[in-house]
């Protein structure tokens, strides 16, 4: 496993909000329909990082490729501590880049286990889609 991992893509643009931050193509672990009809680079970025990071590396490609099950393990806790900023003239707080994030807790989101499979999976949208509205 690498110590650091960087993935550049050249002349990057970032995804609209209304698109919610989701794929813009169906990967095999990307357990959702719902797809960016624009292009998403940054979600694209965030998977190759994961994969150049050596994060379940045997498995990339596959359906079963779950980046981050080294680190979220049953009972674990997790902080995702997004940068935040002030926007604005109300001066409100945002994330400072909603972008990274979103794709980072799509792949945690993977690492959470529920009693079953269908389950696990409208648990997970449910929760997917009020962050992504949130952000």
């Amino acid at each position: 496993m690498a110590d650091i991992a960087i993935c550049k893509i050249d002349n990057i643009k970032y995804p609209d909000k209304n698109e919610l931050f989701r794929p813009s193509e169906h990967y095999p672990e990307y357990e959702f329909e719902e797809l960016s009809e624009e292009k998403n680079f940054v979600y694209d970025a965030v998977r190759t990082a994961l994969l150049l990071y050596g994060f379940d590396a045997e498995r990339f490609g596959l359906e079963e490729w779950n980046p981050l099950q080294e680190i979220v393990k049953e009972d674990t806790t997790v902080l995702i501590k997004p940068n935040l900023d002030r926007l604005g003239t109300n001066r409100s707080l945002s994330t400072k880049c909603p972008n990274v994030l979103a794709p980072l807790l799509s792949y945690f989101s993977a690492s959470i286990a529920s009693p079953t499979p269908k389950e696990s999976s409208t648990n997970k949208k449910i929760l997917l889609n009020f962050i992504y509205h949130h952000l």
